[in-house]
C-alpha cells in the first residue's frame, strides 16, 4: 500500500482503536442487537416474521440477481414444510423454532442479515463438537496438517469420532488449532480455489447452510467450501474482503460459537468508515448484495462474564466440561460459501 492509499485507510485506524488493550476502547457505540432502545440511533431494522422480510423492504435486493420481497419469497412456513420432508428441520439442526428467530438488518449495509442466536444450547454444543472433533480430521486441511495427504495429525486421530463415547480431546493441542478448510480448500498463498484441492463437504454443515439459505430466499445457493476459524482471547482477523469465489453474487454464511467477537464491517474500500458490531455465541451473519464484498475483520475477542448461551445444558452432559473449558478463552467461527457458478459441476469426490 502506498502512502497516499494509507492516508485513506480508515478501516485500519478504527481496527487499531478497538484492538488496543490500554487504555481499553470505548464500546458504547458498538452495535448490540440486544439493546433495542438504541436501534434507531444505529439504523437497525428488526425484520418481520411473516416472510422473513423487513416491513420497509430492507431485504429487497439482497442478492445481485434476486430479490427477497414478500411477493416472491416462499416464506418460512412453506420452506419449513419442504425441508421437513427430507427430515432436515430445526430440531435435528439444533435450532429454535423459526417463529422465535430474531432477524435484523442495518440501513447502512444493504444485504447484511443478522440472526440473533437461533440455536438451542444443545445445538450449540453439537456444532462446537463438530468443529473440534469431526471437521479437523482427514481429509480436511488444518494449519496443523496443511495437505490432505499429510501424515501429521496433531489434534486427534485421522478418523472422525461419531457417537463412540471415546472422544479424544486434548485442550492443549486444541489451542494450537487456528483454521480448518472443508470442501474446496482455500489456498492461503495464491488466494485461488482449485478443483484439484477438494474433499467431500460435510453433510451436516451442508444441511445447516442450505436450510438457512432456503429460509432467507437464496434458493440457488450451494455450499461448496467452508473455513472454520479458531480464535483465542488475543486473536484478531485483519480487514479483508472475500473475493476468491467465482460466484460473488452468492451470499456468505457465518456461524459463531464461544466468546464474543467485536466485528468490523465497512464498504467496498478501506476508505469507508466501518461499523462495529457485537457477535455472540450462536449468532448468524449473512453477507449478501452490497455487503458481500465489504471489508470486514475482527480486532478483538471479548470474554463474557455472564452465563454463556451454550451452558444451560451442561448439567445434563457431564462430558461437556472439556469443551466448556476450551470455550472460556476461545471463539469458533464457521463461514460457508459457494465457490463456483451455480451451473458448474460440484465436487463429489
Amino acid at each position: 500500500m502506498n502512502e497516499q492509499e494509507n492516508d485513506y485507510d480508515v478501516f485500519k485506524t478504527v481496527f487499531k482503536q478497538y484492538k488496543r488493550k490500554e487504555p481499553p476502547p470505548d464500546l458504547s457505540n458498538v452495535v448490540d442487537f440486544e439493546k433495542p432502545q438504541k436501534f434507531h440511533e444505529w439504523g437497525v431494522v428488526k425484520c418481520d416474521y411473516g416472510y422473513l422480510s423487513c416491513k420497509d423492504g430492507c431485504l429487497t435486493g439482497a442478492t445481485s440477481s434476486n430479490t427477497n420481497s414478500s411477493s416472491n419469497c416462499s416464506g418460512p412456513n412453506i420452506v419449513t414444510q419442504e425441508m421437513e420432508k427430507s427430515n432436515i428441520n430445526c430440531k435435528t439442526l439444533g435450532l429454535k423454532p423459526i417463529v422465535v428467530w430474531k432477524l435484523f438488518t442495518l440501513k447502512s449495509l444493504p444485504g447484511l442479515i443478522f440472526i440473533s442466536n437461533p440455536f438451542t444450547s444443545e445445538g450449540q454444543q453439537m456444532w462446537i463438537k463438530n468443529c473440534l472433533l469431526k471437521y479437523p480430521t482427514k481429509p480436511n486441511i488444518t494449519n496443523l496438517r496443511e495437505r490432505p495427504d499429510s501424515e501429521n495429525s496433531e489434534i486427534m486421530d485421522d478418523h472422525p469420532i461419531i457417537n463412540t463415547g471415546t472422544e479424544k480431546f486434548d485442550i492443549q493441542k486444541a489451542r494450537k488449532l487456528r483454521w480448518t478448510t472443508l470442501g474446496y480448500h482455500h489456498n492461503w498463498d495464491t488466494k485461488v480455489y482449485s478443483r484439484d484441492m477438494c474433499s467431500p463437504f460435510p453433510e451436516s454443515l451442508k444441511n445447516l447452510s442450505v436450510f438457512f439459505a432456503r429460509i432467507l430466499g437464496f434458493s440457488s445457493f450451494q455450499p461448496e467450501a467452508a473455513i472454520i476459524n479458531y480464535y483465542h482471547k488475543d486473536s484478531t482477523l485483519g480487514g479483508h474482503t472475500d473475493h476468491s469465489e467465482f460466484d460473488l453474487s452468492a451470499p456468505l454464511f457465518s456461524f459463531s460459537f464461544g466468546q464474543t467477537a467485536l466485528f468490523l464491517i465497512g464498504g467496498n474500500s478501506k476508505a469507508v468508515f466501518p461499523l462495529p458490531v457485537f457477535i455472540r455465541s450462536g449468532d448468524v451473519v449473512v453477507m449478501s448484495g452490497a455487503s458481500r464484498l465489504a471489508y470486514h475483520g475482527v480486532p478483538k475477542i471479548i470474554l463474557t462474564e455472564e452465563r454463556s448461551s451454550w451452558e444451560s445444558a451442561v448439567s445434563n452432559n457431564p462430558d461437556w466440561k472439556q469443551f466448556n473449558d476450551y470455550l472460556k478463552n476461545c471463539r469458533i467461527n464457521m463461514n460457508v460459501r459457494q465457490v463456483w457458478l451455480s451451473d458448474s459441476q460440484v465436487c463429489n469426490r
